[in-house]
């Protein structure tokens, strides 16, 4: 634990929420908000995310959204990765209890997902094949914009979010959500307008290594040129 998270609190203390909430703006450049936001309109880059091992969808797909790659969010943003292999994986592995391991690939570690209400993106709903996963608001939204999770493993589609097992939890600026989503299906409900911009740290655990990480989410991101010329993508 790094001296910097030693006197930490989360935001919500309630330990039966499967998530934790945390504000991290103190540990971020004064202008991250800005550099974050240029950075999605300068590198994003429209994918197909097509269904994959952990999809929790019937249809076929494909569901169409735009993101900024590792690659690419570390070379106009480097301080970001500075934060997932610093304070942040200790603030998360503090959250879950759990000792993290950030991915081996800059390419997934960490991604800007971008959702633009004017172009239809919208979000497949499914489990994370990592075992921890830290979502950093970069925008808010009057309505619309909610990471919907539900704690029923079983539940497939696009699930009300109202119903007795789902929660919304809405992005908040500098706010990071922290979770375990190999058992919690989840999806993005798109903004009513507007463009939704959320930074997505990726960590890997005991019980979900990177060593497991199905061989089609890395063939499908663009680690394959065939795949990345067609800009189509199988989400974390």
């Amino acid at each position: 634990m790094s001296k910097d998270t030693e006197q930490f609190t989360f935001v919500n203390s309630d330990t039966s929420k499967p998530y934790s909430l945390v504000d991290v703006g103190p540990y971020l450049p004064d202008d991250w908000r800005d550099q974050l936001l240029q950075t999605a309109v300068d590198f994003r880059r429209d994918v197909e995310v097509m269904p994959s091992s952990t999809s929790r969808h019937d249809e076929d797909g494909p569901f169409r959204m735009g993101l900024v790659d590792g690659l690419a969010l570390r070379e106009a943003e480097p301080w970001i990765f500075e934060l997932y292999h610093g304070v942040l994986k200790d603030l998360a592995s503090l959250a879950l209890g759990a000792q993290l391991v950030a991915a081996q690939s800059d390419e997934y570690g960490v991604i800007l997902n971008v959702l633009d209400a004017e172009k239809d993106d919208n979000y497949e709903t499914h489990v994370d094949s990592n075992g921890a996963t830290v979502v950093l608001g970069v925008t808010e939204h009057e309505e619309g914009g909610e990471l919907i999770m539900s704690v029923d493993p079983e539940v497939r589609g696009y699930f009300d979010s109202l119903s007795d097992s789902a929660i919304a939890i809405p992005p908040k600026v500098g706010q990071a959500v922290i979770f375990d989503g190999t058992d919690k299906p989840h999806y993005v409900q798109l903004p009513s307008s507007g463009t939704r911009v959320t930074a997505v740290f990726n960590y890997y655990t005991s019980q979900a290594p990177e060593q497991d990480r199905p061989a089609e989410l890395s063939h499908a991101i663009g680690l394959d040129s065939e795949v990345g010329k067609k800009g189509m993508l199988w989400h974390k």
